[in-house]
């Protein structure tokens, strides 16, 4: 009897133990429900679900998988920025993307910093970087609204950037 007793009783631990911290994957019922939550619930989905990590990911994987696609594309608009702006002729173009240089390297730094609140499960303060490096992507974006000169190709960068801090803000929602 004392036997049955200790075996439920550590059946029990061990169920709630996977129930307050799931390792399980993620399902299409909870990346649908992440998704909903997002700027754009099919962009959501097909970034997740070309990412070949997320297949076997849980949610805390998700969360990592969502920062590091945020921090490469704030990466590599960056890094086109930078570009643009070192071959520009006009000063508005030059200035206009100067001032976009400086708010992506802005966004990426709150990026890592979501980065390293992730490995602490402090939430909170990625949800708060996510949604920084959003704002301040979008404030490229800003510069471009007065008219000519512009970057057309700036336009789809800064929507995507925001589609993917949109993401890591509803996946750390999700978690907490």
């Amino acid at each position: 009897m004392m036997m049955k007793a200790i075996f439920f009783s550590l059946l029990l631990i061990l169920l709630l133990c996977v129930m307050i911290h799931p390792s399980c994957s993620v399902d299409n019922t909870q990346l649908n429900n992440i998704c909903s939550q997002t700027t754009s619930r099919s962009f959501c989905l097909q970034v997740l679900k070309s990412d070949p990590r997320t297949v076997s990911s849980d949610l805390n994987a998700l969360g990592h998988i969502s920062v590091d696609l945020a921090l490469s594309k704030a990466s590599s608009v960056l890094s086109h920025v930078q570009s643009l702006r070192r071959n520009a002729r006009e000063p508005e173009l030059k200035r206009r993307l100067e001032t976009c240089s400086e708010y992506y390297t802005s966004a990426k730094s709150q990026l890592d910093g979501a980065k390293r609140s992730l490995s602490t499960r402090d939430y909170a303060r990625v949800a708060n970087g996510a949604a920084n490096a959003m704002e301040i992507s979008l404030g490229c974006e800003d510069e471009f609204e007065a008219g000519p000169p512009t970057v057309p190709e700036l336009k789809q960068m800064n929507d995507e950037m925001e589609g993917l801090c949109s993401i890591v803000y509803a996946v750390v929602g999700y978690m907490g």
